[in-house]
């Protein structure tokens, strides 16, 4: 009953800490944010709603979704400072207070763009945003929105060029610490299989995404997390229900199963080198 009141508590307490943060970051004003939004969108309009990257393997190409990075940064430049804890909770694009005419409900079904576009275009939703050349409003409150935080402070000070370099040189470092760490503490071999896992999905490119990264981070920090304080942990269940609700807060369902997968392999790993190893020795005797 004591451990179901533990876990019960630290939802609750993480609830109200995904709120009040939110709520926070809201408070910023939109347009303290244009100038970065403004150059974004430009730079996303020349690129496309999709960024296709050739692999590192022959015949390979990468797609990130500039259509859902588009989204994101409409969101985020859309949040009403005047009404910030109703604005982080239903999260609408396109809206531009004293312009926006029609705000549609989250459905539940596919988020739509406006009808002056003839297909679904986040890309143009977000240029027609910050120009304030858009009328209709959508919320998308199906979803915690939880990179709003951060995204928020850093439009502040960067465009999205900008923001996807900061991203992949601090990807690279965390990836640079997690394996130090498991080749110090469970030997030379994790280098290879976790430096193959990583590049296998082409990590140095993740920092491009600003929809995909939120896992990574996720991730490779909490597997660093599990592998520092391994010995001083008491219940792990707890710590896998806060790497889970972080999760669900941060990402915008791209590989959630990530967060889950790798840290837990860590925890596996260490797990395995603590335990006694029994050894049975058997001796044969041969008579004459």
């Amino acid at each position: 009953m004591k451990k179901i009141f533990k876990y019960v508590l630290t939802m609750v307490v993480l609830v109200i800490i995904y709120i009040t943060t939110l709520h926070i970051t809201s408070l910023i004003p939109s347009k303290y944010l244009k100038e970065n939004v403004k150059e974004t969108s430009e730079i996303l309009l020349q690129e496309g709603n999709n960024l296709i990257i050739p692999s590192k393997l022959k015949n390979i190409y990468i797609k990130y979704d500039n259509y859902t990075d588009a989204l994101m940064i409409n969101t985020a430049y859309s949040i009403d400072s005047n009404n910030p804890l109703e604005s982080c909770m239903v999260c609408r694009k396109n809206y531009i207070p004293g312009t926006t005419k029609i705000i549609f409900t989250d459905t539940l079904h596919e988020l739509k763009s406006a009808s002056k576009y003839s297909e679904v275009d986040q890309v143009g939703e977000l240029r027609d945003t910050v120009n304030n050349d858009i009328d209709e409003s959508f919320e998308y409150a199906r979803y915690w929105h939880g990179y709003l935080i951060v995204l928020r402070i850093l439009l502040l000070l960067f465009n999205i060029t900008e923001i996807r370099l900061l991203f992949s040189v601090i990807l690279i470092i965390l990836l640079a610490i997690l394996i130090y760490l498991l080749v110090k503490k469970i030997g030379i071999h994790m280098l290879f299989i976790f430096l193959i896992g990583f590049l296998m999905v082409d990590y140095e490119y993740i920092g491009n995404s600003l929809q995909g990264c939120s896992v990574f981070f996720i991730t490779v920090i909490s597997s660093i997390f599990i592998i520092l304080r391994y010995n001083k942990i008491k219940h792990f269940p707890l710590v896998f229900l806060i790497i889970g609700s972080l999760t669900n807060f941060f990402d915008f369902l791209t590989v959630p199963i990530l967060t889950l997968g790798v840290p837990f392999t860590v925890f596996f790993l260490l797990k395995q080198r603590k335990t006694p190893r029994i050894i049975i020795q058997t001796n044969n005797y041969m008579g004459n």
